[in-house]
């Protein structure tokens, strides 16, 4: 019984998201709302990510560059830039 209860629950949301999936245009009520939103938000998750990987390598490339240059302060931002970039990279990912 456990584990008819689980797959029910499990799989109920399914049927939601596959509706999300095929409306498109202005939405008309709260639920459409949402999936408008979860689809601006599916469209931008790559762009974003790709931004946070360049950020992530900028980063890499000023902490070299400052590091060869002896550029203390240089040094400290391509730090900062790059542990933004994984803070923001795993934010994304999880």
């Amino acid at each position: 019984m456990l584990v008819l209860y689980l797959a029910v629950s499990f799989a109920l949301p399914l049927p939601a998201f596959a509706a999300c999936a095929s409306s498109a245009g202005t939405p008309r009520d709260l639920g459409g709302l949402v999936c408008l939103f979860l689809d601006l938000a599916l469209t931008a998750l790559p762009i974003v990510a790709g931004l946070a990987l360049l950020g992530f390598f900028w980063g890499i490339a000023k902490f070299i560059y400052s590091l060869q240059a002896g550029n203390e302060d240089g040094v400290e931002g391509g730090k900062e830039l790059m542990k933004w970039g994984v803070i923001s990279l795993f934010v994304l990912v999880s």
